[in-house]
């Protein structure tokens, strides 16, 4: 099974097909104890990721409305 090192993403198991943040095929456990931990961390990252990208978008257009006035 391949392991995909992404510092900052979830790692895919092909084994599987489950998201989450630790790929081992040695113990199943694993599998129970990071799929939680890993939708968690995908969500708040998303989370931020919006909060940024929406922050961004707002003040280009505050800055493109005061050039255009």
């Amino acid at each position: 099974m391949k392991h995909y090192a992404v510092p900052g993403f979830l790692k895919y198991c092909e084994k599987t097909l489950v998201w989450y943040d630790r790929c081992t095929d040695t113990n199943p456990v694993d599998h129970s104890v990071y799929l939680p931990i890993g939708l968690i961390m995908s969500i708040l990252r998303l989370f931020i990721l919006l909060n940024v990208f929406t922050f961004i978008l707002s003040s280009l257009q505050i800055t493109s409305l005061s050039i255009v006035i």
